[in-house]
């Protein structure tokens, strides 16, 4: 397995965030590569997910306020490809298998 990792951090643009999102994936990560977008609350992630799968991602959310077996699958989905995009806060990074 060869696993590349690079990190971005990108300004948001107010109410273009989505567009601008959907625009640094398709141009930069053309192959369905995947990845996180950290999001700062539970609703913002949510919110993020659900713009990202109407626009034709297979993306998530994750945050604490889910059910600890929600996060888990969320996590595995990601792990194994069934899932490109997790729209998380920092819980992710802190509750990693």
């Amino acid at each position: 397995l060869h696993f590349m990792y690079s990190y971005q951090v990108i300004p948001k643009h107010g109410i273009k965030l989505i567009d601008s999102i959907v625009t640094f994936i398709r141009t930069n990560y053309p192959n369905d590569e995947s990845g996180i977008v950290y999001c700062f609350s539970h609703k913002e992630s949510e919110r993020v997910a659900q713009n990202l799968q109407k626009r034709g991602f297979t993306a998530m959310h994750y945050h604490a306020g889910m059910d600890p077996q929600d996060r888990s699958k969320v996590q595995k989905d990601w792990f194994h490809g069934r899932i490109k995009i997790i729209c998380a806060t920092v819980a992710f990074g802190m509750g990693m298998l």
